[in-house]
């Protein structure tokens, strides 16, 4: 993962630990021990993840913590081991189409405005 881009993701604890999450954007990278001074109680929650898994708990030493971010400016940290790797989608340029037109005419542009109405997309930018 890379930062500033945004990722879709599960988690191994969805009842402990949320999701699916959706265009999270990756903000910071920390040890557990610096989420802790930022106050993120990264151990406490890696206990209850592992408690609601049946499973003995996995140590977070040497665990890369992810801080991201939603949509509405919430930030939340995870351990870099409570993400399922082979969820996570790069959802940078997600909702975001290019249809470029050669010499279109005004009709052209409009027939493609007409077709994106039925298909609920209205927030379209126009260049010419």
């Amino acid at each position: 993962m890379k930062f500033g881009k945004s990722y879709n993701f599960v988690t191994i604890a969805p009842t402990v630990l949320g999701g699916p999450y959706k265009s999270m954007k990756l903000i910071g990278i920390t040890s557990p021990t610096q989420a802790l001074k930022d106050g993120y109680d990264v151990e406490r929650l890696n206990a209850l993840v592992y408690t609601a898994l049946n499973q003995n708990i996995v140590a977070l030493d040497g665990a890369a913590i992810y801080y991201f971010q939603n949509k509405s400016g919430d930030i939340i940290a995870l351990a870099e081991n409570w993400i399922v790797p082979s969820s996570i989608i790069d959802a940078s340029d997600a909702g975001v189409y290019v249809i470029k037109l050669i010499d279109p005419t005004a009709s052209d542009i409009e027939k493609v405005k007409n077709a994106l109405t039925l298909l609920n997309i209205n927030n379209v930018v126009y260049n010419q």
